[in-house]
């Protein structure tokens, strides 16, 4: 509904501003026009504004699934992270962590299907941010709840894509072994 309002919003100042370009004289209007595609500009003016309500919903929104978590709601607060990562901004490195709040939630609400894809759009967003030991720790944990879903293709799939990320130089020698370790543990076999 408010991005309906902020559309409206947005094409009347377009209107008045050509407008007023329209009765200025050429300096004058060249100069305005310049102006006014800076403001229309998906960088800048409505769609940043734009962006920082969805990153106010998303946060207020985390809060309360924080407080429902924290009486054991999981339940009811996994829904509420799932909003809020989805309003988050691909852009901001924290939206993996509310795909992993998302995930826990869902799990300890024992719902499998919707955890193994919470943790795997985690892995996504972490691999877009170069964060590559917390892209297959999120690989690794959808596998296990596709696991628990009885999803076998989604947990090969997932299981798959950890151990690739397992063998990146960009990992540590720990961050490595401890991957190798939990993929052991799902009968992933880890060649050396």
């Amino acid at each position: 509904m408010e991005s309906g309002v902020l559309g409206r919003t947005t094409v009347a100042i377009g209107l008045g501003a050509a407008a007023i370009l329209l009765a200025t004289p050429d300096g004058a209007r060249a100069q305005g026009v310049a102006k006014a595609a800076e403001v229309a500009s998906p960088t800048r003016g409505g769609f940043l504004v734009e962006e920082a309500r969805k990153a106010e919903l998303s946060e207020a929104m985390r809060a309360k699934a924080r407080r429902l978590e924290d009486e054991y709601r999981w339940g009811e607060a996994a829904p509420l992270y799932e909003r809020a990562a989805r309003l988050s901004s691909r852009e901001d490195p924290s939206s993996v962590e509310i795909f992993v709040d998302a995930g826990r939630s869902y799990y300890f609400s024992d719902r499998y299907h919707e955890a193994s894809l919470m943790w795997e759009a985690a892995a996504r967003r972490a691999e877009l941010h170069g964060r590559v030991f917390g892209a297959a720790q999120n690989y690794l944990k959808s596998a296990l709840a596709a696991e628990e879903d009885y999803d076998t293709e989604r947990s090969s799939l997932n299981g798959l894509k950890a151990l690739a990320l397992s063998e990146s130089p960009e990992l540590t020698d720990e961050q490595r072994a401890w991957l190798e370790g939990r993929l052991e543990l799902r009968n992933v076999v880890v060649k050396r």
